[in-house]
C-alpha cells in the first residue's frame, strides 16, 4: 500500500514534507548539499546520488530528496520513521547503498536503493565484475563506482571488502582490472550505462514480504 503516496511526493518535490527531514535528523549535520533546484538527487557536478524504491512492476522510481536527505544521513543498521497519506513507515540502512522499508500498518517490505547518477549522459554508470558464473555482476558500492570514473588511466587504487584488499588498475575508461593481493586472483571490471529503472542483474533483494507481487518482482531479477 500507499504506492500512490510516493508519487505524488516525487511530483510534488517534497513540498508536503518539509518537516520530515527536519524531524528525524535534528543532530545539525550540513553535510548534504542544498537542494538544487526540485532534481531528487543529492550532490552537485556531473556524478550525483539518488535514492530510489522499488515498485510493483520490478521498475526502480526515484524517491523525493526531503527522504533521499534522510536515507542519506542514516547511520549504517540505524532506523528512521516518516509517514505518506495513511501510511507510516520504518526504514533501516542495510548498507550505505541500501535500505529496507516496511509498512507499518501491512509489514510489507520494499527495497530501497542508492545510486550514482550522470547528469549529463541522464544514464546510471554501473561498474561490473566478471563473477564465478560466467556473468556480470554489479559492484555494490556507489563510492567505488565513482573513485573508478575519477581514477586516471593506467593508475591503481585499493579497496578493503571483509577479509580480502583489491587492486583495481584501470585499463581504459570503461575496463579495469581487479587482482586479490592474497590470493593473486584476477578479475575483469567493465563499465555499463544503464536506465535508472533497471533493475541489475544479479541482484538480491534484502526485503521479505508476503505479498505476492513483490515476491514476483524479486524473481524476475534471478532471471536475468
Amino acid at each position: 500500500g500507499g504506492r500512490n503516496s510516493w508519487r505524488n511526493n516525487n511530483n510534488n518535490n517534497g513540498n508536503n514534507n518539509g518537516n520530515t527531514a527536519n524531524n528525524n535528523n535534528n543532530n545539525g549535520n550540513n553535510t548534504i548539499p542544498a537542494q538544487n533546484g526540485s532534481n531528487p538527487w543529492i550532490g552537485n557536478g556531473r556524478f550525483v546520488n539518488m535514492w530510489q524504491f522499488l515498485e510493483n512492476d520490478s521498475k526502480w522510481k526515484d524517491l523525493g530528496y526531503n527522504v533521499a536527505v534522510i536515507l542519506e544521513q542514516l547511520p549504517l543498521n540505524g532506523t528512521a520513521k516518516y509517514s505518506f497519506g495513511q501510511y507510516s513507515y520504518t526504514v533501516q540502512k542495510i548498507t550505505n547503498d541500501e535500505c529496507t522499508q516496511t509498512n507499518d500498518s501491512t509489514n510489507n517490505q520494499r527495497d530501497l536503493r542508492r545510486i550514482l547518477w550522470d547528469t549529463v549522459n541522464n544514464k546510471r554508470p554501473v561498474w561490473q565484475f566478471n563473477d564465478d558464473k560466467g556473468g556480470w555482476t554489479a559492484l555494490d558500492n556507489n563510492d567505488l563506482m565513482l573513485k573508478l570514473i575519477n581514477l586516471p588511466i593506467g593508475q591503481n587504487t585499493n579497496h578493503t571488502r571483509g577479509q580480502w584488499t583489491y587492486q583495481i588498475t584501470k585499463v581504459d575508461a570503461t575496463h579495469a582490472t581487479q587482482k586479490n593481493t592474497s590470493t593473486n586472483k584476477v578479475r575483469q571490471y567493465r563499465m555499463v550505462e544503464k536506465d535508472k529503472d533497471e533493475m541489475d542483474p544479479n541482484w538480491a533483494s534484502k526485503a521479505s514480504t508476503n505479498n505476492q507481487n513483490y515476491s514476483v518482482g524479486y524473481a524476475s531479477a534471478y532471471s536475468q
